[in-house]
């Protein structure tokens, strides 16, 4: 799977949502013309992982991170966000995807965590998937 391809952190599909969330009318509309034209032939993600978290969470975990740009995101806008991505998941199905609960669980800095994950994507078909770890 992961040899034939590459690993990104970006879906070109979902940056509407950041669009329709953050332009005006007018703004939006010259938006979407321009993304129009970059869409067209995109190959579809092999797999799509969506980390899926509480804003509360997602805030600590902005905090803890320290990015200076990221560190006054608005938790109201922040909300919004979450909750378009968790809409936008709903309903896709352009790829196969993995949805993951991430509340609980820390990548950066547990490695039974990472390594349950890796395992986990090793060993999954096509088609939609979930990933709690608390049940693993």
């Amino acid at each position: 799977l992961f040899a034939q391809g590459y690993v990104a952190d970006f879906l070109f599909q979902k940056d509407p949502l950041f669009a329709q969330l953050t332009l005006d009318a007018n703004e939006l509309e010259l938006y979407q013309k321009v993304y129009q034209q970059l869409a067209v032939d995109l190959p579809p993600a092999g797999l799509v992982i969506y980390l899926q978290a509480p804003s509360k969470v997602l805030k600590d975990r902005i905090q803890q991170r320290g990015v200076r740009f990221e560190r006054n995101i608005d938790s109201h806008y922040l909300g919004q966000v979450n909750e378009a991505y968790s809409e936008y998941f709903l309903h896709y199905s352009a790829s196969p995807l993995l949805i993951v609960n991430a509340e609980d669980i820390d990548f950066a800095h547990n490695d039974r965590d990472y390594q349950q994950l890796l395992d986990y994507l090793l060993e999954i078909p096509s088609g939609r998937h979930y990933f709690n770890p608390t049940f693993f």
